[in-house]
């Protein structure tokens, strides 16, 4: 009797042994699957919204803004995000919306939140300006270990899949009318996607709403301050930024204009000033513009990025 209780025992063991085990495979399946936001913005026009974060293992590097337009004939998809699994849950939550094919793929830059996932859209035409191609093709192997290393089990799958050259800057599909803009303030090639019949703007990079301005590839903020001046005067009803919430006027242009030139101003002043870079990285955020997130946070990257060329035309 003895041995058979010492036996239940252990085959009990057993038991409660494989049941936690299962239990962790179970939550890291459940881990590493999106909760996509997905908000209707205009007629047959919707937008996945990312989360106004900086990029983290627990975010799954949802942070930008996806969208598409379902046409009469076939679904215009702009950006893909920062995975083949984010692109599939995408892709997922199109075919709720409707059961037409996806045709056409449009990259709005060459940032890899916003293109990784054109592995999970390699049957469609996906293409974007040839600046940005060049971009990709030149950082890929390093998007691709960086996010890796980020993200880990959330880039499974994920492979580097090159847009095809953009040659029709406005074209008609399916009894929608679109226009293509090329900017350079952000990226060097940004590109603006304008449905000029629900009188929608997908503005990529260009702008941020409610969160600071990442400026990791940006030549000359002036341009981009200029662009913005030129992007206020197209005619929309709903403005798409590349992060956060969807605008219905230019107050996010006005938003981003404002840092820009705050920071434009002050990387000069305090060059004039002799101040090395981590005084600059230290200086407070202006009250008026504690409402964008990660102000401190986009302020130390951008003075990592421009501040010594404002150093450098001191000595010019």
């Amino acid at each position: 009797m003895k041995h058979l209780k010492t036996l239940w025992l252990n085959s009990l063991s057993v038991c409660f042994f494989y049941l936690f085990m299962a239990i962790p495979s179970q939550v890291m399946a459940d881990e590493y699957k999106y909760d996509l936001t997905m908000e209707k913005v205009s007629q047959e026009t919707y937008v996945f919204l990312g989360k106004n974060e900086e990029i983290t293992n627990e975010n799954g590097g949802n942070i930008s803004n996806t969208a598409f337009v379902v046409t009469d004939d076939c679904i215009l998809v702009f950006d893909t995000g920062s995975s083949k699994k984010y692109a599939h849950k995408m892709k997922e939550m199109i075919a709720s919306v409707s059961t037409l094919p996806i045709c056409l793929v449009i990259n709005s830059h060459f940032h890899p939140d916003h293109f990784l996932g054109n592995t999970e859209f390699s049957h469609a035409k996906i293409v974007a300006f040839e600046s940005t191609i060049n971009q990709i093709n030149k950082h890929a192997d390093t998007y691709r270990d960086r996010f890796y290393n980020l993200l880990g089990s959330w880039m499974t799958g994920t492979e580097i899949v090159i847009p095809k050259q953009l040659f029709n800057y406005e074209f008609t599909m399916g009894g929608h009318d679109f226009k293509i803009i090329k900017y350079k303030g952000h990226s060097g090639a940004d590109l603006v996607l304008h449905d000029k019949t629900t009188k929608t703007l997908f503005v990529g990079d260009l702008v941020f709403n409610k969160r600071a301005p990442a400026t990791a590839h940006t030549k000359d903020l002036t341009v981009w301050i200029q662009e913005l001046s030129e992007l206020a005067t197209i005619d929309f009803d709903v403005l798409v930024p590349g992060h956060g919430p969807v605008s219905s006027d230019v107050s996010a242009i006005n938003t981003t204009k404002k840092h820009l030139i705050w920071l434009d101003k002050l990387f000069l002043e305090s060059a004039k000033n002799g101040e090395d870079i981590n005084e600059v990285m230290a200086i407070a955020i202006p009250k008026e513009l504690q409402q964008n997130v990660l102000s401190q946070y986009e302020l130390s990257r951008s003075a990592v990025h421009l501040y010594h060329k404002y150093e450098e035309r001191m000595f010019e």
